[in-house]
């Protein structure tokens, strides 16, 4: 049951918006143990001024992150071990390289877990995994 915030400039063009969002939904269900129908994310259009980041901070050499810079703040309710964390990161970055574009040093992922206790779907209750 993740939960993203996608952080994306406020000059891409509604498809590409969408494709980002197909993107990584894509990837979450294909490598990261997502149910297809699991798909809760909020889209985060800013300004380059409000986009403040290190254009070269761990890049690969000679490679420096652009405009095109997309940030994915995942909270998942389950850990995820490192291979599937690693094949989830390959894939995110494959889709979008393949859907928009996107250049391996413009992409970022920060995932951060918790506990099912610490989710409410509806109804003010405390979830529970199906």
């Amino acid at each position: 049951m993740p939960f993203t915030h996608i952080y994306i400039s406020a000059d891409k063009p509604d498809d590409y918006v969408k494709k980002v969002s197909q993107s990584l939904h894509e990837a979450l269900t294909e490598s990261f143990a997502v149910p297809q129908k699991d798909c809760f994310q909020i889209i985060n259009r800013l300004t380059n001024e409000q986009r403040v980041y290190n254009k070269e901070y761990a890049c690969p050499v000679n490679q420096a992150r652009s405009e095109d810079w997309l940030l994915f703040e995942i909270t998942a309710g389950k850990p995820r071990d490192t291979k599937t964390k690693e094949a989830f990161y390959r894939t995110l970055l494959t889709k979008l390289q393949a859907s928009v574009g996107l250049n391996q040093a413009d992409l970022m992922v920060i995932i951060s877990t918790n506990q099912t206790e610490e989710w409410s779907f509806s109804q003010g209750a405390m979830a529970t995994l199906p």
